[in-house]
């Protein structure tokens, strides 16, 4: 199953990205997952970008961080409508989370994020939602699969 994903992912960054990017430079946001937390990005190219994401839960005392390297993927979904563009992105990444309680170990994972933005033109904001297949490497071998849905403000 995991070289089926790896496969999907390389056909997709080979492919040629033509899709809209709305925003430039650094942005910064919110993102809702488990645990939610504050989302930054930086876009270094037109259709290439780094994300991070740090979340905490207090209830469980937890804390996650993830970091990946972010293409947009050919054509948007669907031309603009309205003068907002749907592109496809996929990437490749880590996470790392900890319970604070001190009881649990700390989880060190890949991943593979892949997902649609929501980016009005001419607007420094976007809506996104992704899906990551996860693999965690240590504490032990485990695949998971996390979700988000988050939205970044351009100001920089």
């Amino acid at each position: 199953m995991a070289w089926i994903l790896w496969g999907v992912v390389g056909l997709f960054l080979s492919s040629t990205a033509n899709a809209e990017i709305v925003g430039t430079g650094t942005g910064v946001g919110a993102v809702i997952s488990r645990p939610s937390g504050v989302a930054i990005s930086h876009k270094h190219a037109a259709t290439a970008y780094v994300q991070g994401f740090a979340g905490w839960d207090m209830q469980s005392a937890m804390v996650n961080f993830k970091v990946d390297h972010i293409w947009t993927i050919g054509q948007p979904l669907l031309p603009p409508i309205n003068g907002i563009a749907l592109p496809f992105y996929a990437g490749i990444g880590g996470c790392a989370m900890t319970h604070l309680d001190g009881l649990s170990e700390t989880i060190v994972a890949g991943r593979l994020p892949i997902g649609v933005l929501v980016s009005p033109i001419n607007k420094p904001v976007e809506v996104y939602v992704e899906i990551a297949p996860e693999l965690a490497l240590i504490p032990a071998t485990q695949t998971t699969l996390t979700g988000a849905f988050g939205v970044r403000f351009y100001p920089f």
